[in-house]
């Protein structure tokens, strides 16, 4: 996975499952919501793309995070596998969480 603006990655299937671990345990997401799906197949590559807007809150603040997700699969036997994956056109808006301080 690149990281939004391709400022870091991540390698490997234990380190990108572990991340969503971290988030799962320390973040509460409130509304999540997909539009504008596209994929294309090319062989054995899919590249599916979608807008995503998303409100979660951590110990102390709330943030809305939206933006465009980028993934990309490869076809393995009669699986796709996931590859690659990107955040774009993300941006993001912090505010204290209710009740800190």
């Amino acid at each position: 996975m690149a990281f939004p603006g391709f400022k870091g990655s991540i390698c490997g299937r234990d380190a990108l499952v572990s991340s969503f671990v971290e988030f799962c345990k320390n973040a509460r997401v409130i509304e999540y919501e997909e539009s504008d799906e596209c994929i294309n197949v090319i062989g054995n590559c899919a590249i599916a793309t979608f807008r995503f807007k998303m409100l979660y809150e951590r110990a102390t603040y709330r943030e809305h995070s939206y933006g465009r997700d980028l993934r990309v699969f490869q076809k393995q036997g009669d699986r796709w596998i996931a590859v690659w994956r990107t955040m774009m056109e993300l941006a993001e808006e912090r505010s204290p969480r209710s009740g800190s301080s």
